[in-house]
């Protein structure tokens, strides 16, 4: 699983404006759990009120507010229209099939490249590390509001040459893989083969994530009604990971069965809600926030597509394995997520029907320890119900979702205990300790790479080999790696190469010795940065 989220695209101002904005922050990023955030690309435009800067700090605003209660959290830049320079009607907006400009009788595709790549470096000037990019949003879709049309090839539409999806990301592939992972092609939804005949004309090699809405393909009222088109691109392409990223129109309870249906039928391993916060009084979004201008500029509703959402979102993370899951009632629909450690299996248990049930789980070689359930239903918002019954039962109430929990269920909500002092140094004949960390750079062609040489002594100031030293770099590279240092007590390590400029650290994590205990307190050096 990549995880569960949504965007924060328009009302973005709402939210770092408004009085309450730590604690819709804090119920968004730590209480819900979510993983992803997708964001609007607003390089290169303003909008109303707001200048270009304003609306980029907006979203750096997001970006460490997420970050600083999550660091795991992975951001999305979506590109919903490029500036209106590059478009056809010299609008932000859509409508009559806006798409790129032709200079000469040729779309201006390098200059939409450039736009790309220039948006993924502003962001990351502001400290924005954005880990995947979309270069459009639906672009099958002909919207009034800001957005740009792509065939999968260009094509004529209504006696106009639209620009071609696969022609666009082709001149911008090189550069921007190179920085981050590509998105695509988000199609409004999986009905009329819109997935199939974006593919199609596509070098599927150029995205490293298959995704769609679900706007089309199937009834809202009736989930189940999605399951053939969901299963048919699961099957067609197999070897890609598929992303749902964005849609919000079934009920809140229906949204939970689709949510289903999505990652078990379609095999994807992220779902998407269309907007995370919205302006009040929105009953699609997770969180309604009340215009910051109004009363004493505070308060927002969280609405109840939050809580089924969070049956899903707060116990299954990036990193966990869905694995087999069944049961014999046409009314009841689970799936199983078992973490990276396989310190937790969590199981996501919808009954649909309109009686409830008692259900007895099996949990196969997964040994059943500590169990806590947590449930949604008309009455009800994520609730704490209690753990396993005898033989391992589970009370489901109709309409109902309940999230079964198996191993230790952690409260990290307190964050303000100060850590406990360190230990006195163990009665060990060799302690050993970072000595020193010499940090530069070296280039190959465009890109660059940091090279750090550590030194490890003991507490004699002697050096130590057949150390092995862990690092993490950080910064505008995320990377981790490790060597043993040799007879002079150095080993040198290199981190990932990148094209970015930016800070770069790296931190030694651990030292281990078979003979010696590694004793941080001695460091005289844990980190060190450098600018590339």
């Amino acid at each position: 699983m990549d995880g569960f989220g949504g965007s924060i695209t328009w009302y973005n101002n709402w939210l770092h404006q408004n009085a309450d904005k730590e604690e819709i922050c804090d119920s968004l990023f730590t209480d819900l759990g979510i993983d992803i955030v997708r964001i609007k690309n607003v390089y290169g435009r303003s909008d109303g009120a707001y200048s270009e800067s304003d609306l980029l700090d907006f979203d750096r605003q997001t970006y460490e507010a997420a970050k600083s209660r999550n660091s795991a959290i992975t951001f999305m830049l979506n590109s919903w229209s490029p500036p209106a320079a590059l478009k056809d009607n010299h609008s932000l907006s859509g409508g009559n099939n806006a798409t790129l400009i032709q200079k000469k009788g040729i779309f201006i595709y390098g200059k939409f490249a450039d736009y790309l790549v220039n948006s993924f470096n502003t962001y990351a000037s502001l400290g924005v590390d954005v880990d995947y990019v979309s270069i459009q949003n639906e672009p099958d879709y002909d919207a009034s509001w800001e957005s740009c049309r792509f065939e999968p090839q260009e094509a004529v539409v209504s006696d106009k040459l639209i620009a071609g999806y696969a022609a666009a990301l082709n001149p911008a592939y090189p550069e921007l893989s190179s920085l981050t992972k590509i998105v695509g092609p988000e199609v409004t939804g999986v009905g009329y083969n819109k997935v199939q005949n974006y593919a199609s004309a596509l070098n599927l090699n150029q995205l490293d994530v298959l995704s769609y809405h679900l706007y089309n393909g199937g009834d809202p009222g009736d989930p189940d009604t999605y399951i053939a088109n969901l299963q048919t691109i699961a099957n067609n392409y197999a070897d890609k990971t598929i992303w749902q990223t964005e849609f919000d129109w079934p009920t809140p309870f229906n949204s939970a069965w689709l949510i289903h249906n999505t990652i078990v039928e379609g095999r994807a391993s992220a779902y998407l809600h269309w907007c995370l916060v919205w302006g009040a009084p929105d009953e699609k979004t997770l969180i309604a926030v009340n215009n910051p201008w109004d009363g004493d500029g505070s308060g927002y509703t969280i609405n109840k597509y939050y809580y089924y959402f969070k049956q899903f979102s707060k116990f299954i993370d990036a990193g966990y394995k869905r694995v087999a899951a069944t049961i014999g009632s046409a009314d009841i629909k689970m799936s199983a997520y078992v973490a990276p450690d396989d310190s937790r299996l969590t199981a996501v248990i919808i009954n649909k029907g309109a009686a409830d049930q008692e259900v007895a789980l099996d949990f196969g070689s997964f040994p059943v320890t500590e169990s806590n359930i947590y449930r949604t239903s008309n009455s009800e918002n994520f609730v704490a119900v209690g753990s396993l019954g005898a033989n391992n039962t589970v009370q489901l109430p109709a309409m109902s979702v309940s999230t079964v929990v198996i191993g230790e269920v952690a409260d990290t909500s307190d964050t303000s205990t100060p850590p406990p002092p360190p230990p006195p140094p163990p009665p060990d004949d060799c302690l050993i300790h970072v000595e020193d960390i010499q940090l530069t750079t070296q280039s190959t062609g465009p890109l660059t790479q940091g090279v750090a040489t550590i030194l490890v002594h003991d507490g004699d100031g002697n050096p130590v080999s057949g150390v092995s030293v862990s690092v993490e770099w950080s910064g505008i590279i995320s990377f981790s790696n490790s060597g043993t240092t040799e007879a002079d007590g150095t080993t040198t390590l290199y981190s990932a190469k990148t094209k970015k400029s930016g800070e770069v650290t790296v931190t030694v994590v651990d030292l281990v010795s078979p003979d010696c205990t590694y004793w941080p307190a001695d460091n005289i050096v844990t980190s060190k940065s450098i600018t590339f």
